[in-house]
């Protein structure tokens, strides 16, 4: 898995390289954001599909055979064709309208690219939602059976009663003990949900986050 991460990252910084190199003294604009989940969408697809995306685009491309019509990758690539009424003079375009729609398919939501400090200022998760099964009283707060309760994460984890007066501070010393120490509660701390239903990614994640961050600034 690290070898797909490192071998996908690198792929990405020397393309970044090529940019600045052509872009000269007038600079280049390079999207961070979106070529982290392209790399995080191509270890993913490798090691759950055996392939990248662009691997199985390429087969359907050349083998049309009448079978594929009836999946969702061909649906996707038909779709594209149709966008662009089958002219793909600017490949790029039409590479990015598959590239996202397989991107919601495979890692929806997918926004694995921090890490501790970072999520808590940004967690990938704005909005946890639970559901009360009995009566319950949450302080002097009567929550009644069947009631949502919906928690917004950003406000969760700036809260100064929780964090500290410089909870909006980006401060990596915060976890140096860890996350049970980080915070007054450590539960407040759920940037991908809590309990038995937190995201079942976490840890790739984090892993990627921590392979992608050491690449970039070595």
């Amino acid at each position: 898995m690290i070898g797909s991460m490192v071998a996908y990252a690198m792929q990405m910084l020397s393309k970044w390289e090529e940019m600045v190199e052509r872009g000269g003294q007038m600079g280049c604009e390079i999207r961070v954001d979106e070529d982290l989940k392209d790399v995080s969408t191509d270890v993913i697809s490798r090691k759950a599909l055996e392939s990248s995306i662009w691997e199985t685009v390429k087969e359907r491309e050349t083998e049309c055979v009448e079978a594929h019509k009836t999946d969702l990758l061909q649906l996707i690539l038909d779709g594209a064709m149709h966008s662009y009424d089958g002219n793909l003079g600017d490949k790029s375009v039409y590479k990015r309208f598959v590239v996202d729609n397989c991107k919601s398919i495979v890692v929806a939501g997918h926004e694995s690219t921090a890490v501790s400090v970072t999520m808590r200022l940004y967690p990938p998760t704005p909005i946890v939602g639970r559901e009360a099964f009995t009566d319950i009283r949450l302080g002097n707060l009567m929550v009644p059976k069947g009631v949502c309760i919906w928690n917004l994460n950003p406000a969760l984890h700036r809260d100064p009663e929780i964090w500290g007066e410089d909870a909006n501070e980006f401060k990596q010393e915060r976890f140096s003990e860890g996350i049970s120490k980080a915070c007054k509660y450590p539960q407040s701390y759920m940037p991908f949900g809590f309990g038995p239903r937190v995201c079942l990614g976490k840890n790739l994640a984090v892993l990627e986050a921590k392979v992608l961050e050491s690449l970039i600034v070595s």
